[in-house]
């Protein structure tokens, strides 16, 4: 057991005398050619020496134009000792993304804006990289593009800032492209998930290649029934009241009717991206809206944009109540009424009522977007017919004399 012992202990010293022997070779050979020398973890009583790859040479880089900026094409000559090279961008605030590619060049499209510093590294089977060649420091350049829209919100041009068409778009009535899409905003000013080839509109996704959404709708049936939505409420997967013509849904949970949406009161918009490399931050504005301030304008000829005060007009104030109801009196009778009705009330929300006196009328929805309810029935307490608006717990009642208008 003793002469084991000591056979052992002479071979791990005679290794350990080899091994400096190759060490003090190896650094005396850095010293008298420069190469750097690694060493990595030892592997029994074995320890590897793997030199460092040489840098890169000939690194150069041409920037190549594009409509939202600058984007620059990395290329290098080989090393014959490298498995594959790594691309180094160290932006401004130090923060390094590291790209790995076997090829001789490569598209920096993800180059952050402003300015970053680009380093081409060879790297060897062992994944050990080392000869840094700098391929520069780069400015990218922003450029502007403006999107114009449709009355939908949806886009269907960008131009430039000297005003070229860069790109149009088409659409079919629920939002399919015949162009390839984007991840940038798309179907009615939402935004496209070209991953999975949907649109997110906030609450859910859509996918307007069948019209429908892929999720339940969040908003109750009850909810739905008294508001412009309706009997089309029962329809849990349904964009738009199946109308993409005349409804938008602008948060996947509820529709509203076209002119009156929030998001396109204006007849126009417009987007202001500014990017490079596919970076872009937008803003939206309202390009058409009217300027309130304005008195250039005939007052005297506008209509109004409340259909109750359309109705209103020609009436005269009846008795007044101590609660939230005011009355007015108008004459013409029950056919004045349903012609007011039918004037203010969206169609889409009518639906058969019976009033206290079992006389039938109708309910429904102030055709303006604003939720309020609007009901005709030919009776009333006193007797007149009367159309009646419900904002929350206000009232507003129109009786109507039977008398010639």
């Amino acid at each position: 057991m003793t002469n084991n012992f000591v056979k052992t202990l002479i071979t791990k010293f005679a290794l350990f005398i080899l091994l400096s022997i190759c060490f003090s070779n190896a650094l005396a050979n850095e010293e008298q050619t420069g190469k750097q020398v690694f060493v990595p973890i030892s592997v029994g009583d074995i320890t590897i020496f793997i030199p460092i790859l040489s840098a890169p040479t000939n690194v150069g880089y041409s920037p190549q134009q594009t409509p939202v900026g600058d984007v620059y094409d990395v290329s290098w000559s080989a090393n014959n000792d490298a498995a594959y090279y790594q691309i180094e961008i160290i932006d401004e605030e130090g923060n390094k993304r590291i790209i790995t590619t076997t090829n001789l060049s490569y598209s920096l499209s993800a180059l952050p804006l402003g300015n970053s510093t680009v380093n081409v590294l060879a790297c060897n089977s062992q994944n050990q990289c080392g000869g840094s060649s700098l391929v520069g420091n780069f400015t990218t350049s922003e450029k502007i593009r403006y999107v114009h829209t449709d009355i939908l919100g949806s886009p269907i041009a960008e131009m430039d800032s000297a005003g070229n068409l860069l790109k149009e778009f088409h659409y079919k009535p629920f939002g399919d492209t015949e162009e390839q899409k984007n991840e940038d905003l798309g179907f009615t000013g939402h935004l496209e998930d070209t991953d999975i080839g949907l649109t997110y509109m906030q609450a859910r996704y859509y996918d307007p290649a069948i019209g429908r959404f892929y999720s339940n709708d969040p908003v109750h049936i009850d909810e739905h029934l008294s508001s412009i939505q309706g009997i089309q409420g029962f329809n849990r997967y349904a964009y738009a009241n199946n109308n993409p013509y005349k409804y938008v849904d602008p948060d996947g949970r509820a529709v509203w009717f076209l002119l009156f949406a929030p998001e396109i009161v204006a007849l126009g918009k417009a987007a202001l991206f500014v990017g490079s490399a596919g970076v872009a931050a937008y803003g939206v504005h309202e390009a058409t809206k009217p300027d309130e301030d304005s008195g250039d304008e005939d007052k005297g000829s506008e209509e109004s944009n409340d259909p109750v005060e359309d109705i209103l007009d020609g009436a005269t104030e009846g008795n007044k109540t101590k609660g939230r109801t005011k009355n007015y009196d108008k004459p013409g009778g029950i056919d004045q009424a349903n012609e007011d009705f039918e004037e203010a009330v969206d169609p889409d929300s009518v639906a058969p009522i019976t009033d206290g006196k079992g006389g039938e009328g109708r309910r429904g929805l102030v055709n303006d977007g604003s939720g309020r309810k609007i009901n005709v029935r030919p009776n009333s307490s006193d007797g007149r017919p009367t159309v009646e608006i419900q904002d929350g717990k206000n009232k507003t009642k129109i009786r109507y004399d039977e008398e010639s208008k």
